[in-house]
């Protein structure tokens, strides 16, 4: 049994060489990485090239994290809208149009973006009333305090009828 043991552990400090001098490998990989993107700005200023600017080199874990936010799912439609108008908020502005929700949209979560879908799931968000809608057609987050809508609907008229007093004529005419 003892002879076992000797083996595992010589065999582990064989791989834990390994690891370090793999590590000695990516440490010299990186640093080239580094000098071929240096290179490569030298090269397209001295030519007057426009060119995307090389990226800087990635230590592994940037790399780690970059592949964990990959993998998450992407933003649905209608988060990005919420994203945009409560970014809107908090900058105190009244509401969005439909195309400042797509440039917000589009400059910050999805580029390929669509400004016709992002009009239309708005307006289902407003008709289910996920958000608000004014009358210059602006979306904003709904309001907090729901007291004024709460005693419109106890009344039973909305904003652009008026309730009918006696026998006083109601929409569409007659007595």
């Amino acid at each position: 049994m003892g002879n076992e043991l000797d083996l595992i552990k010589a065999r582990r400090a064989e791989v834990e060489k390994e690891i370090a001098s793999l590590n000695d490998e990516i440490a010299v990989k990186e640093k080239e990485i580094e000098n071929l993107d240096i290179a490569w700005n030298v090269l397209v200023q001295l030519s007057g090239k426009v060119s995307p600017v090389a990226k800087t080199p990635l230590t592994r874990r940037q790399a780690l994290n970059n592949i964990k936010k990959k993998s998450k799912r992407p933003k649905t439609m209608p988060e990005m809208i919420l994203s945009a108008l409560t970014d809107a908020q908090k900058q105190f502005k009244i509401g969005l149009r439909p195309k400042d929700i797509h440039r917000h949209i589009v400059s910050a979560d999805d580029p390929t973006a669509d400004i016709q879908r992002v009009n239309s799931v708005a307006w289902r968000m407003w008709k289910r009333g996920e958000i608000a809608r004014d009358m210059l057609s602006r979306y904003s987050l709904p309001k907090k305090d729901n007291a004024v809508d709460q005693s419109r609907e106890d009344k039973g008229s909305t904003a652009l009828e008026s309730p009918a007093q006696g026998r006083e004529a109601g929409p569409g005419g007659g007595t």
